[in-house]
């Protein structure tokens, strides 16, 4: 019984085989299938002798099992070649990039598109493109991951089981390829240009991979008399206010901060209070001025003499005489007040009070001088004339009456 078995497994093992048996095999990057057919030529005599048979790189090796010849065998990759399909992604048909074999420049992929390639399977292969390729201005594509290793294929061995002594087996053998691919992604990046006069966010400037935020600040500056404000953002030719600001890097861009100059105009003056110091942006204009008159303090200042405008020292343009001026400020400036004292004023008042003090003194001479023309009243009479009435009134007696009579004419 047991040898009817395995001359029925035999047999039918040999059926299977003579009607083409079907292997897959697995190996490296790459996978294939072949079909498998031949000719096994065995010896019948009675010694069973066997010897094992090669074909097409396939080995088969017989050996015996109770007094049956048996051609179990094994087989290993006979295929020599990979087909290599490299794809490129994220790059614009307008741009290629070049691919490398084991650093031997082969030929160039436009983006987007794909190329094969043949290579041995028998070793392992590094294909790599272009890290950057050009595109438009401000733009650069950027492959993160240029470079792609392809390993050799190693040997596998599958047993088969073959059939008994009284048969040729014939196996089909049909060739398919070992294929592999891969696809090189591009990502573009954008150039950024940041241009401002202190340095500020320079270090932001460069290429930013897409979607990248990037933070710019600028700042005031001031050196002495002189001083730079910050007034936007110029991006790509307009502008944007805050001194703060963020771009999300899908597109180049060219930052510029912006400045205007400023000049410190101080204007000094002893008297007058001067009027006009400060900041200005250049090319504006500024007005400065001054009291026109100050009063002189003490006795002549009293009579009217003042310290008088002359004119403005430092000061370029404008009116340099006028005491309120309009100047235009392209520099740091310095304007220094100038007086004069007028005492012309004074001088006629006090020549006024003198000529009236004058005036009165000879009015009062006139005056005395006519007084002492008219003619003089007896004093006695009219003495004597108010003692009689008061005497008529009763103010006094008679007796007094006549002892003060008396001594009116006595005197």
């Amino acid at each position: 019984m047991k040898s009817s078995s395995t001359i029925f497994l035999l047999t039918l093992s040999a059926l299977l085989i003579s009607s083409g048996t079907v292997v897959s095999i697995a190996s490296g990057n790459s996978s294939f299938q072949a079909s498998l057919s031949g000719y096994y030529p065995y010896s019948s005599y009675s010694s069973y002798s066997y010897y094992p048979y090669s074909y097409y790189d396939y080995s088969y090796y017989p050996y015996s099992y109770y007094g049956y010849s048996y051609y179990p065998y094994s087989y290993s990759s006979s295929f020599t070649t990979y087909i290599v399909t490299i794809s490129i992604s994220g790059l614009p048909t307008e741009h290629s990039t070049i691919i490398e074999i084991d650093g031997n420049e082969e030929e160039t992929i436009q983006g987007g598109s794909s190329k094969e390639f043949e290579v041995s399977s028998r070793e392992s292969h590094v294909f790599s493109v272009s890290t950057y390729i050009s595109g438009s201005e401000g733009t650069r594509y950027f492959a993160s991951e240029p470079i792609w290793n392809l390993d050799e294929v190693e040997s596998s061995y599958y047993p088969v089981t073959g059939g008994y002594s009284y048969y040729y087996y014939q196996y089909s053998y049909a060739r398919q390829k070992l294929e592999a691919s891969h696809t090189f992604n591009y990502e573009p990046e954008y150039m950024l240009s940041v241009d401002t006069i202190q340095g500020q966010s320079a270090d932001m400037a460069g290429w930013k991979q897409r979607d990248t935020v990037v933070t710019l600040t600028a700042q005031e500056m001031i050196k002495d008399s002189e001083r730079r404000v910050f007034r936007a953002w110029d991006i790509d030719g307009s502008e944007v206010t805050g001194s703060t600001i963020s771009l999300t890097m899908n597109k180049p861009y060219n930052a510029r901060a912006v400045y205007e100059n400023e000049y410190y105009i101080e204007v000094k003056s002893e008297l007058g209070r001067p009027q006009g110091s400060g900041w200005y942006r250049e090319g504006s204009t500024a007005t400065i001025s001054v009291d026109p008159e100050v009063s002189i303090s003490g006795f002549w200042g009293s009579l009217g003499a003042k310290h008088v405008f002359d004119r403005w020292v430092g000061v370029r343009d404008g009116d340099q005489f006028s005491s309120t001026t309009l100047i235009t400020i392209n520099e740091p400036m310095t304007a220094d007040a100038m007086w004069q004292a007028d005492y012309s004023m004074a001088y006629i008042t006090l020549a006024i009070i003198l000529a009236i003090i004058l005036a009165l003194i000879v009015i009062g001479i006139i005056v005395r001088g006519r007084v002492s023309k008219l003619p003089k009243k007896d004093e006695k009479s009219s003495v004597i004339d108010t003692l009689n009435l008061r005497y008529s009134k009763g103010e006094i007696s008679r007796e007094e009456y006549l002892r003060m009579k008396k001594d009116i004419q006595k005197s």
